[in-house]
């Protein structure tokens, strides 16, 4: 093979690469964080998972009992 054609097909190898490396990382991202009713990403799942039992969490309520005496 001549130099210019080997040239030419790693060019063209390189952006078939690219293409393929690119449309990957935009399927796990849009599955990642879809936002769309129904069909949340794991990412939106998880996050509204984790805000939700924090917003569960009753530790600023505070008891009718005093703390306990250190001895």
């Amino acid at each position: 093979m001549s130099q210019s054609k080997q040239s030419g097909q790693t060019a063209v190898e390189y952006i078939l690469l690219l293409t393929v490396a690119v449309t990957i990382a935009f399927i796990i991202v849009s599955q990642m964080v879809s936002r769309s009713d129904g069909d949340e990403g794991f990412l939106i799942k998880a996050w509204q998972q984790m805000l939700t039992t924090m917003g569960e969490d009753y530790a600023d309520v505070v008891s009718e009992d005093p703390p306990a005496e250190a001895p």
